[in-house]
């Protein structure tokens, strides 16, 4: 009774707080990932685990690493930071998680086929590689289609299609600019059904929207930007590149159903570099995955044109390997 008499208000106060905070994860769905002694022998040099945004701070990227962070930080009972380097195109916020020491101090969110990309072109000297990095966690697909203007006369890819081989010069077709994503999905397209097609390059999706919308081109290759040009009415999504219909998008068709050997996602993931611990690598893996498989946070990737995904280290490293040998392939042989 003298010890707990002797506990300061301070203390107390904290005491209540953690128990709130344990109360209100649970309601939410979050358990801890690990016994608190694992947390305590990971993080036992004390400093912050630093997650990498390798784009600016206000972008849509960084908002959802930043809520995710924060629900991570509550799992691990220890101090999360996001810290933005941007420039190059992401390249300069992934080569520092790749030249980081492999402490787990140290993540990157790593967003594909971006980071493929930079390692990919030549003359552009990426300082990595797949092998500069640690897969964590792939937590979402990013799913691409073809869209074109709403009053076009194209109702169907397969007509948009006997367009592009009618027309001589082909049918023009916007991307947000050279070896993006929206440029290697339209590749992928024409590589898979000899469509006449010629990729405007434009810098950024915004500009590329805003040429679809204003009737500058025949069409848009775009990922999750889509969606609320569909649901608006201006734009009619013909194909999604997904193996299967979407919850977001039950009446837009895949290219596979329509007969098209065509398979294009984009990921959003955590990586770190090279020579991480393994067990360091299982912990993060599993706490993140708490909050990415969040039936709050899953809804919330859905209703905004995303897959929800959880792949751990082993199936995540599959992934990447197999995106390394068919969209990285075909990224070195595009202009």
């Amino acid at each position: 009774m003298a010890e707990l008499a002797m506990r300061t208000e301070t203390e107390e106060d904290a005491v209540r707080l953690k128990t709130s905070l344990a109360i209100a994860l649970a309601l939410f769905g979050f358990q801890p990932a690990v016994e608190a002694n694992a947390a305590e022998n990971y993080f036992k040099g004390g400093r912050p685990l630093t997650i990498v945004v390798p784009y600016r701070a206000g972008g849509g990227a960084d908002g959802t690493v930043r809520d995710i962070a924060a629900q991570l930080e509550q799992i691990i009972d220890h101090p999360v930071q996001v810290q933005n380097k941007d420039g190059a195109g992401g390249q300069i916020g992934m080569s520092f998680v790749a030249q980081s020491r492999p402490d787990g101090y140290t993540i990157g969110f790593t967003p594909f086929p971006t980071v493929v990309a930079h390692y990919s072109e030549e003359g552009r000297e990426a300082p990595f590689t797949r092998e500069s990095f640690t897969p964590v966690i792939l937590y979402t697909s990013l799913d691409y289609g073809l869209a074109v203007q709403s009053d076009s006369p194209w109702q169907t890819f397969d007509e948009y299609l006997e367009a592009s081989k009618a027309s001589p010069e082909g049918l023009t077709v916007a991307t947000g600019g050279r070896r993006t994503t929206s440029h290697v999905e339209l590749a992928v397209i024409q590589e898979a059904t000899g469509a006449n097609l010629r990729a405007v390059h434009f810098n950024g999706g915004a500009a590329a929207q805003a040429a679809i919308l204003g009737g500058h081109v025949s069409a848009y290759a775009g990922g999750p930007d889509l969606l609320k040009h569909a649901r608006s009415g201006d734009l009619r999504i013909l194909a999604y590149a997904a193996p299967e219909r979407r919850p977001f998008a039950p009446d837009v068709p895949t290219f596979k159903e329509q007969g098209y050997d065509i398979l294009f996602e984009g990921y959003s993931s955590f990586v770190g570099p090279a020579g991480m611990d393994p067990e360091n690598v299982a912990f993060l893996s599993d706490a993140i995955a708490q909050v990415v498989t969040n039936e709050a946070f899953s809804e919330r990737m859905i209703s905004g044109g995303l897959t929800p995904r959880n792949e751990g280290p082993e199936a995540f490293a599959k992934i990447w390997a197999d995106y390394d040998e068919q969209i990285g392939t075909l990224l070195r042989g595009i202009e």
